[in-house]
């Protein structure tokens, strides 16, 4: 039996190396390359579902919830601007008091130094494409 399994699995292998071979070809790529591509996005999957499931699975005491389609942005956006260094106009940011102590913390550190990178440099100065949706994947913040 364990050497029928043995077998089963190298085949399986041999399947796997064989397709990414295949896939690797067409793309212009190393075998290495697309693997690494694959294990980026599984991992950015896996990522996207303990977001998901973390939200689902927070309480949040009263807390309200609004469609983006149904926030004022204009009265949001003509609130008072700061200006940074460089004098760009930027937004404030008002964090929820549950995310400073419950959300943030549980990221990963790597996670909530690119998480601050991103609010900082990006979120405060494109608020409106940048902010909506403020969850799940946003291809264009990942790319930094």
């Amino acid at each position: 039996l364990f050497d029928i399994l043995l077998a089963l699995l190298a085949y399986l292998c041999l399947l796997v190396y064989t397709s990414l071979s295949v896939l690797a070809k067409a793309e212009g790529r190393s075998v290495q390359e697309l693997a690494e591509k694959l294990m980026e996005e599984a991992i950015k999957d896996e990522e996207d579902m303990i977001l998901i499931e973390r939200v689902a699975e927070r309480d949040v005491p009263g807390a309200e919830t609004v469609k983006s389609e149904d926030v004022d942005w204009d009265k949001i956006l003509s609130a008072e601007t700061i200006k940074d260094e460089e004098h760009k106009q930027k937004y404030d940011i008002v964090y929820l008091k549950d995310v400073l102590e419950k959300d943030f913390p549980n990221l990963p550190p790597a996670a909530r130094s690119k998480v601050k990178k991103v609010i900082d440099e990006r979120l405060t100065t494109d608020p409106i494409n940048l902010g909506k949706p403020l969850r799940g994947r946003s291809e264009d913040i990942e790319e930094d």
